[in-house]
C-alpha cells in the first residue's frame, strides 16, 4: 500500500470526506513535507481504493453549491489499514535515497564542487529541522503519536546535520 492510500484511509476513519476536504487536511497537517503525496493524485488514490473496494462513495448535495462525491471508508478498508500500518511499523521498507547514491557517485564532481554540495544540503536539512521543531501548528503537536513522529524526523535531520559536520 503506498503512503498517499494509508494517509487518505487514515484521514477517512475519522469521518466521510470529499477530495478536496482530504486535500485540505494533509496541507494543513503539512503532510507533505514527511509523506509523498501529492494533489493531483488524491483522486486517482480515492479511485483505486473505490475500485479495490477499500472505499465507498456517495454524492451530497448542498444548497448553493454543485454535487459532491463523498468518501467513506469500507470495513475492509480499516481491515487493510490496520494491517498496513502494523506491518508499515514492525517492517518498515528498505529506504533508498538520491543523497546515498550521489554520495557514492560523487568522485564525479571537484572537491569544491561536493563541498558546495554538502553546504547546500547543510542548509537545507537546517530550514527543514527549523520547521519540524518551531513551525508545525501546536495542535498538530499535541496528538501524541503525531509529536513522536515529529520528534523522530527532527532527530534523524539533526544527526544528519551532526554527520555532516563531521565530514
Amino acid at each position: 500500500m503506498t503512503h498517499s492510500e494509508v494517509i487518505i484511509l487514515r484521514l477517512l476513519t475519522r469521518r466521510d470526506l470529499y477530495g478536496y476536504q482530504i486535500d485540505q487536511l494533509i496541507e494543513e497537517n503539512k503532510m507533505r513535507y514527511w509523506a509523498d503525496i501529492g494533489f493531483s493524485s488524491i483522486y486517482n488514490v480515492l479511485n483505486k481504493l473505490e475500485n479495490k473496494a477499500l472505499v465507498s462513495s456517495y454524492y451530497v448535495k448542498e444548497q448553493g453549491s454543485p454535487k459532491r462525491k463523498v468518501y467513506r471508508i469500507s470495513e475492509q478498508g480499516r481491515t487493510e489499514l490496520r494491517g498496513e500500518v502494523k506491518r508499515m511499523l514492525a517492517e518498515p521498507s528498505d529506504h533508498h535515497d538520491d543523497f546515498a547514491v550521489a554520495l557514492v557517485s560523487s568522485d564525479v564532481l571537484s572537491d569544491s564542487e561536493f563541498q558546495q554540495c554538502l553546504a547546500e544540503y547543510r542548509s537545507y536539512l537546517q530550514r527543514k529541522l527549523q520547521f519540524f521543531r518551531e513551525e508545525l501548528p501546536q495542535r498538530t503537536i499535541q496528538k501524541q503519536r503525531v509529536a513522536m513522529a515529529i520528534e523522530r524526523f527532527a532527530r534523524i535531520i539533526a544527526a544528519e546535520i551532526q554527520w555532516l559536520d563531521e565530514k
